[in-house]
């Protein structure tokens, strides 16, 4: 009797690691102008996938072997990399379960990753494994920082670290909590910036396909990529890809989530921004979740200044007190949330009422130099 074979392993995503790390590649006077970060926050990126399918792990299953997504690894190995410079003190990793409850964090799993990838002792690393989105990220990171900063007469500078199409919307969210910084870093720029100075061209093509929307699925059929590679040099030459090239993309020869493309990804921010800038219902509950009293109404003070129609709109009074006005914003994040409208911004740019609050944005960042 023949044992069945076993099933062939699913061919893994290639993976943004360099030949040579970013601190072998300053020159003397960049290491030594350093003023180290004190608190690198560092935004996950999901979701956690199952190992065996590259997909969202089965909630019925257990023991379910996870591994990071892609946009993950890079993430976390970028901040290993700012890490070895010397240019971090500590690092807040930030993401919850999302492959299940059943699974590592993304803050686990990218803590091991700077862990065995880069050897950073896990004393410099702050895991904050209960986030299950971007304004999580944000409040439960600050309340990390807070406790341990409490009662330090000088406030910690704070550094912000995600995927390059995430980047944005992490600065804007900055801002929304009270976070002052000119220090955020695109991951894939990182390594980007590695590839230059190395002159690793096969690094830097990589990067460039994985943010580059041309690699992204845009229309008609996506191509088998087991099957194209069977095909003789003629018959390649004759197929169309998803995206109107005449072989397949980066992402259309990824697997499972893997396989989505930067162009979705960069549509989705582009609704969540909006959110952020034209509906204050959609955001502003999740200061609720902030622990420090101080913070809290030093955000909501400054908002009252610059937008006061925005606490009248959810009914925060500033003269109640702090935990009163948290158990107003928390409806917010849960029961009265109300997210941006759809819209198909693939074809549809901003309401103009949006993009005027978006150049005063804008205006306003330039006067203050804040970033």
């Amino acid at each position: 009797m023949v044992d069945a074979a076993e099933p062939a392993p699913l061919p893994q995503p290639p993976e943004i690691k360099p030949k040579t790390h970013l601190v072998d590649l300053l020159t003397p006077k960049e290491k030594n102008n350093q003023n180290p970060i004190d608190y690198l926050v560092v935004c996950g990126q999901g979701p956690v996938l199952d190992k065996d399918t590259l997909d969202k792990p089965d909630s019925s299953k257990k023991d379910v072997e996870v591994t990071p997504i892609s946009w993950m690894k890079t993430i976390a190995r970028a901040a290993g990399e700012l890490k070895l410079t010397g240019g971090v003190k500590k690092i807040v990793l930030t993401g919850g379960k999302t492959g299940g409850e059943q699974t590592k964090s993304e803050a686990e799993l990218m803590k091991d990753i700077l862990v065995s990838e880069y050897y950073v002792p896990e004393i410099d690393i702050i895991v904050e494994d209960t986030a299950a989105n971007t304004l999580q990220n944000f409040a439960f990171s600050l309340n990390k920082i807070d406790s341990l900063t409490a009662g330090q007469e000088k406030s910690a500078s704070i550094g912000l670290l995600g995927a390059d199409f995430h980047l944005a919307r992490i600065r804007q969210l900055a801002e929304l909590f009270g976070v002052k910084t000119n220090q955020a870093f695109s991951a894939e720029q990182i390594f980007n910036l590695i590839a230059d100075r190395a002159d690793d061209q096969e690094l830097k093509q990589l990067i460039r396909s994985r943010i580059n929307p041309n690699e992204d699925l845009s229309a008609g059929e996506k191509i088998d990529w087991q099957v194209f590679q069977a095909l003789s040099s003629e018959e390649k030459a004759r197929q169309q890809s998803k995206s109107a090239m005449m072989a397949p993309t980066h992402f259309e020869k990824q697997l499972g989530k893997e396989g989505r493309g930067i162009k979705e990804r960069m549509l989705d921010e582009n609704w969540f921004s909006y959110g952020l800038v034209d509906v204050p219902k959609y955001w502003i509950g999740y200061l609720g979740y902030l622990t420090d009293n101080n913070r809290l109404m030093t955000i909501l003070k400054t908002i009252n200044t610059s937008s006061p129609e925005t606490l009248k709109e959810v009914g925060i009074d500033l003269d109640q007190t702090p935990e009163t006005i948290k158990q107003e914003l928390l409806l917010y994040a849960k029961e009265k949330r109300t997210g941006p409208p759809e819209f198909d911004f693939a074809r549809t740019d901003w309401p103009a009422s949006a993009r005027d609050k978006l150049q005063k944005i804008v205006d306003n960042r330039k006067s203050k130099q804040s970033f």
